[in-house]
């Protein structure tokens, strides 16, 4: 196993414990249609979690007030000075706030917090927010 499908096993498990209902898995064509509809390539550790959770049903948060949306939820968030976009693909307290990863840039698929004046980079990697996640939620409300 990966680390990210353990991380994601762990992600899974977590959600089955609070009892919460998750969307249905993306489809390796419904990946790439939104690569190709957006011009943007995601980073593996993102698109094996959109292929193997998909995200939660609508109207379904965790514990946190977080919820992770499906693929056909993620949108462009916010443009940035260096011409890279941001993807929300989650929010807090019904959008307080929004989580969003960087796509259009490969190089740098950091996540950040949306909802000041410019986004937050809380995150280098979907990986890492992931762990962040499970082991210090509250690392993503800084």
């Amino acid at each position: 196993m990966s680390p990210v499908e353990s991380l994601l096993a762990d992600v899974e498990t977590r959600w089955r414990q609070q009892g919460l209902k998750l969307a249905p898995k993306a489809s390796p064509s419904a990946l790439r249609d939104f690569e190709s509809r957006f011009r943007v390539q995601m980073p593996d550790d993102f698109s094996t979690y959109l292929l193997t959770l998909g995200g939660m049903a609508e109207g379904t948060w965790d514990e946190h007030l977080i919820r992770f949306w499906s693929l056909a939820e993620i949108q462009p968030a916010v443009p940035v000075e260096d011409g890279s976009d941001y993807f929300a693909f989650a929010d807090w307290s019904i959008s307080a706030h929004e989580y969003a990863i960087r796509l259009s840039t490969p190089a740098r698929p950091d996540v950040a917090l949306i909802g000041g004046p410019k986004p937050r980079i809380i995150a280098p990697t979907f990986s890492t927010f992931l762990t962040m996640y499970l082991s210090h939620p509250a690392s993503l409300f800084v």
